[in-house]
């Protein structure tokens, strides 16, 4: 009799019998389906719509209201592509679709979550930080003349940069509400203060004059290091007010992203430099009285470029005006009244500084990558303005599919129209790696 301790494999539902092998079949399947269900399907689209604006203006800058698909060319780098969709965004656009509905008791302002017809929407940006104090109470007074020009329904908003970026008053129609905010508006000092390298080379050469000694003699060389140290410091200041102004800018481009079509913002302001010079703080013993050897500073174009393409990838369009004016000549040659045998070295030292904080080529960098307009040489800001807001009414948007695969990284743009006399303003091109659909 067999033990009930002990199990015969060969009576028992061993692995090796019919059943056991279609219990453990069914068992492995069913743990393998289980698994299965665990792992997330994973989907990868790589398709997407690419959307920008643009604006059509005529050889008189009035905007274009009537251009057709068909008469756009669409190039990027250089090959045609497809325009998936074209519309006209400019004034006589039909009425937007409905917004999604609020949850019960919730109200907002916020354009893109409003219903009604397109709306002109413009930036104003008072640059405090990068615009001499003579010149902010003459840009304050223009852009409120700009103010109670504007055409009604206009939306505006207006920001200052000074110490730290402020929203002065965000985007209304109310115009008697914006003129008031801006009316608040104090002169600001950038701190620290650039150093007036004309009036120390003036002092410096007229030192030299009254004692009598000679640019080559160890005062003339004390001195030199003196004005040369003060424009280096003024240098490493240029490069520090570019990273701050880009980085205001860049918060200002993600606060507009979220509204659609053109935006158009308006930075009033002195600029910055984009290549600063830098002067050896000392005399070279080869050099002669009325010799420097300066050298270019950091070159910022990079950083600034980076700001402007991101702008460009929001919709923003940049419209720079130049802060200064138009100055009499007798502004630059006040301080130079010396007799040119006494503008050597220490003036040499002054104007390469001077050279090297040219803000045009910054401006012009980032209004051509936007799609925008850089506006200068003129005392009539609001006319300048005007422009921009004119713009707005010859506005369009248009997409495209980009061809896969392409690398990430930045593409340049065309767009031409067979229409002769029409100008386009549009960004110079857009980014692959954009986290959305807009550039």
């Amino acid at each position: 009799m067999a033990s009930i301790g002990h199990l015969d494999p060969r009576k028992s539902g061993s692995v090796s019998s019919p059943r056991s092998r279609r219990a453990l079949a069914a068992t492995l399947l069913l743990t393998a389906f289980a698994a299965a269900q665990d792992e997330k399907p994973t989907f990868q689209a790589t398709t997407r719509l690419l959307e920008f604006s643009f604006a059509a203006v005529d050889k008189k800058g009035a905007p274009i209201t009537d251009l057709r698909k068909d008469e756009l060319v669409l190039l990027v780098d250089g090959k045609p592509y497809d325009l998936a969709f074209f519309r006209f965004e400019g004034s006589a656009a039909q009425a937007a679709p409905a917004p999604p509905a609020l949850p019960p008791g919730i109200f907002t302002n916020r354009i893109e979550l409003t219903g009604g017809p397109a709306r002109n929407i413009t930036a104003l940006l008072i640059d405090s930080a990068n615009t001499e104090p003579k010149d902010q109470m003459f840009v304050k007074a223009q852009a409120l003349q700009f103010l109670a020009a504007l055409a009604p329904q206009t939306h505006v908003a207006v920001f200052q940069l000074g110490q730290n970026l402020r929203v002065l008053h965000d985007f209304t129609s109310d115009m008697t509400s914006l003129r008031k905010s801006l009316k608040s508006v104090k002169v600001e000092f950038a701190s620290p203060k650039l150093s007036d390298m004309e009036r120390l080379a003036t002092e410096a050469d007229e030192l030299l004059a009254r004692l009598g000694a000679s640019e080559n003699s160890p005062l003339g060389g004390q001195l030199y290091t003196a004005v040369a140290g003060e424009a280096n410091y003024n240098t490493l200041l240029q490069g520090n007010r570019v990273e701050s102004t880009m980085t205001a800018l860049d918060m200002l481009g993600r606060h507009l992203a979220g509204i659609p079509g053109r935006k158009s913002l308006i930075w009033i302001s002195g600029g910055v430099a984009m290549t600063p010079v830098r002067v050896a703080p000392h005399r070279m013993p080869s050099q002669r009285a009325g010799q420097t050897n300066p050298a270019v500073g950091e070159n910022h174009q990079k950083l600034i470029r980076a700001a402007a393409e991101r702008l460009a990838r929001s919709g923003i369009a940049l419209y720079a005006v130049d802060a200064r004016g138009i100055h009499s000549p007798a502004d630059d040659l006040a301080s130079r009244q010396e007799p040119p045998s006494r503008r050597g070295v220490f003036l040499e030292v002054a104007a390469s500084e001077s050279y090297g904080s040219d803000s045009r080529a910054g401006f012009d960098l980032l209004t051509t990558i936007t799609g925008g307009r850089f506006i200068f040489g003129t005392n009539d800001f609001s006319q300048a303005i005007r422009k921009a807001t004119a713009d707005l009414h010859g506005s369009y948007s248009l997409g495209f599919y980009p061809r896969d695969p392409q690398p990430a990284g930045w593409r340049k743009l065309q767009v031409t129209v067979r229409r002769p006399g029409v100008t386009l303003l549009h960004p110079s091109g857009f980014s692959l790696d954009a986290p959305s659909g807009e550039f």
